[in-house]
């Protein structure tokens, strides 16, 4: 038995789609998630990061606009900056018993999960503020 459907109404939501796209274009899109990056999640990790005598972790989080691609136009990266602070995964993560090529033990650390953290605690503030500043672009 063959089923019909009739769907009314494809023509004005092309419309709409296209009137949609003209208000927010990729740069437009690019620059909002850049400053929630920038100014929510970043200082966030900042805030979190353990300060050592040279504070080298705090001053290592950056703000990065990733490249375009055609499956993600938009991207954002706060990152920790590996040339600056080369031990924040040993910080963030731990690392089990240490020892030096002559078997001297050297130690081990406790993982400081400060960046996962942080992330998660900002995201929901960076979320909404894209949608707020979308919202604006989308409504005039």
């Amino acid at each position: 038995m063959k089923s019909q459907m009739k769907v009314e109404g494809l023509d004005k939501l092309q419309k709409e789609l296209e009137k949609l796209a003209k208000k927010v274009d990729d740069s437009e899109t690019e620059s909002i998630v850049y400053k929630a990056a920038e100014s929510i999640v970043t200082p966030a990790i900042q805030s979190k990061a353990p300060v050592g005598e040279g504070g080298s972790i705090r001053d290592a989080v950056v703000t990065k606009q990733m490249p375009r691609s055609s499956s993600y136009p938009s991207i954002a990266i706060s990152a920790i900056d590996r040339k600056k602070a080369p031990h924040a995964h040993i910080i963030e993560l731990g690392s089990g018993p240490r020892f030096d090529n002559f078997g001297r033990y050297r130690g081990e650390v406790s993982p400081n999960p400060f960046f996962r953290q942080a992330v998660s605690q900002s995201l929901p503030s960076a979320l909404n503020f894209i949608k707020s500043e979308l919202t604006k672009r989308i409504n005039g």
